[in-house]
């Protein structure tokens, strides 16, 4: 499972997967101990979805 696709049919990932997915670049985050941070920012903006392009040309 990429993230792509999870997002495309609006599944929620697991925990191991969002861990995989930092680890290989796919995701940008990073490690704390054994918490696991996101940068949210970084894929909302990498997004190529025109919805959310919209939406962000709103605020």
């Amino acid at each position: 499972m990429n993230t792509e696709s999870c997002v495309t049919r609006g599944d929620k990932p697991s925990l191991q997967q969002i861990k995989k997915w930092i680890e290989e670049g796919e995701v940008l985050g990073e490690v704390k101990g054994e918490m696991y941070f996101v940068d949210l920012q970084a894929a909302i903006m990498g997004s190529s979805d025109p919805l959310l392009a919209q939406m962000l040309q709103l605020g």
